[in-house]
């Protein structure tokens, strides 16, 4: 990912936590300024939205490892690639 299209303040979880998050997705509605059947729309289309980013997320191919000594470990490569 370009780094010019990635927030650098710290409550972005995937560049504080990039041993944890794989992929981190923000989404952005108008519900502050809309009322009755745009808001109901615009809720709609955020669910839209947030179903379609679970859907790719889950058909992407996850490379993950396992490898047991005295612990069972689970890694996968960081970011993932979509």
């Amino acid at each position: 990912r370009q780094a010019e299209v990635t927030p650098s303040y710290s409550t972005i979880g995937i560049t504080r936590y990039p041993e944890w998050v794989a992929a981190e997705i923000i989404s952005e509605a108008a519900d502050e300024v809309v009322y009755g059947e745009v808001l109901q729309s615009c809720i709609e289309a955020h669910i839209l939205f947030d179903l379609a980013i679970l859907d790719v997320l889950k058909k992407a191919a996850n490379n993950v490892t396992c490898q047991y000594d005295n612990t069972l470990t689970y890694q996968r490569v960081r970011p993932l690639q979509l």
